[in-house]
């Protein structure tokens, strides 16, 4: 998210309106899965998310002088909340009890009162300290810390019900807000989110350009409608292949490898004999010819 926000960020400072959508993009998943979290009902957490991504869209000066961006857009996730806290709490449902045992990470959480569900968020998921969490709404930090130690104690008697599924998620409430994170990301429809972020960048007053501008670098590829036949090339005569004689390559096998000493006495015995054999018939075609003569004579 803050390398997102960080390029969002550089985009708008050299002017490119594009930014506000990339600085959207970076946090609108992490702003939508809290205010499910806190307000539990999207119909009304819309008009606190519009207002929170104008605050976003009207203060890029801002978030570029923070050190910590991630700890800057949950400040300003959380001081937007504080000015929508009694309008939300005019319109919490009553009676509810955290002790009647929810079938849904998400629902545990909504058992309690919304005062209790934002210091749930801001303590066990982002970390707020009790002292971050009074300055931002006004409590006092002996009186959070006091009652974030019953909540931790209240968890054992909340997750006797829970389905086998979820037994992972039940150790504290650190696991259980991640694990009802993932569980709230893909509830509802993404139709909003297009439209939020045009109702938020209209009410910050920024002017959308969804035209591709006059100078965009970008190289389109246009294919020619009727490309021109190449000429045909005429083919030339095949040029026979002369056939080299193959040169005689000895034959190897293993015995040929390493020969025993009786084989080599065997052929060389072999040998003597085709000698004395060839040797003996030159000698009788000799006596044939002389005895020739001499009958002669």
């Amino acid at each position: 998210m803050v390398l997102e926000m960080r390029r969002a960020l550089e985009e708008l400072k050299s002017g490119d309106s594009q930014g506000y959508r990339k600085l959207y993009n970076a946090v609108y998943e992490e702003a939508y899965v809290r205010s499910l979290l806190i307000i539990q009902k999207e119909e009304l957490m819309m008009d606190f998310l519009r207002d929170l991504f104008r605050d976003l869209f009207a203060a890029p000066d801002e978030a570029e002088e923070a050190e910590d961006l991630e700890k800057w857009f949950l400040q300003k996730f959380y001081q937007r909340l504080r000015k929508h806290y009694h309008r939300l709490l005019e319109k919490q449902e009553k009676g509810a009890s955290p002790t009647e045992g929810a079938k849904t990470l998400s629902g545990i959480l909504g058992a309690f009162p919304l005062l209790h569900r934002i210091m749930l968020v801001m303590a066990f998921k982002d970390d707020f300290t009790a002292g971050e969490i009074s300055a931002i709404f006004g409590l006092g930090e002996e009186k959070i810390q006091a009652e974030l130690n019953k909540l931790e104690k209240a968890l054992p008697s909340l997750i006797r019900d829970q389905p086998e599924s979820q037994s992972a998620y039940l150790a504290n409430w650190k696991v259980l807000l991640l694990g009802a994170s993932k569980e709230v990301l893909h509830i509802g429809s993404d139709g909003w989110m297009e439209a939020m972020y045009k109702d938020a960048a209209a009410a910050a007053g920024i002017v959308l350009d969804t035209a591709v501008g006059k100078n965009d670098d970008f190289d389109y590829f246009v294919a020619d409608p009727e490309p021109e036949p190449e000429p045909v090339k005429p083919k030339k005569k095949p040029v026979p292949l002369v056939e080299e004689e193959p040169e005689d390559e000895e034959e190897y096998d293993e015995e040929d490898e390493e020969p025993d000493d009786d084989d080599d006495e065997e052929y060389d015995d072999d040998d003597d004999d085709d000698d004395r054999y060839d040797w003996d018939m030159e000698d009788d075609g000799r006596r044939m010819v002389i005895l020739g003569i001499v009958l002669a004579v």
